[in-house]
């Protein structure tokens, strides 16, 4: 298997059950489609399987152990920077965002699902909370595409 599939395994594994708090859909589905608008990107293997990954140590009990013994160094970085630390500001995790590439060009797919769906999200301050988080993100990371 290439690190494409490996990656797609280890997402559906512990994502499996995960439902989306904003639109009740099953989580999965939101990481394919940032995978696949990262391959529609024309973006290389890498940052596919980062697409795949870019939820997991933030979301599931995935440890970096696991990734580490599944995935080369680049990918398990990459995964490491989309993961927010706990009281990171927005303007900083994205700020951090710009010194990894890969996982700069991966979280633009993911605020482009995400702002895809914004108009789901029923409480209006939450929606407008999310809208300006993922403005602010575009903003910044606009010059790492």
């Amino acid at each position: 298997m290439n690190v494409v599939d490996i990656a797609i395994a280890t997402a559906i594994q512990y994502h499996n059950g995960q439902i989306n708090n904003h639109n009740a859909e099953p989580y999965i589905l939101h990481v394919h489609r940032v995978a696949m608008h990262v391959r529609d990107r024309g973006l290389d293997d890498d940052h596919q399987a980062v697409a795949w990954l870019h939820d997991t140590l933030e979301d599931t009990s995935l440890t970096v152990n696991e990734l580490n013994r599944l995935f080369e160094p680049r990918v398990v970085a990459s995964v490491l920077a989309l993961t927010k630390q706990k009281g990171q500001s927005n303007e900083d995790y994205y700020a951090f965002l710009t010194l990894n590439p890969l996982a700069a060009r991966v979280k633009i797919s993911d605020i482009v699902d995400n702002f895809s769906r914004n108009h789901t999200i029923q409480d209006d301050a939450t929606r407008l909370r999310m809208a300006a988080k993922y403005s602010l993100g575009l903003d910044i990371l606009k010059e790492v595409v």
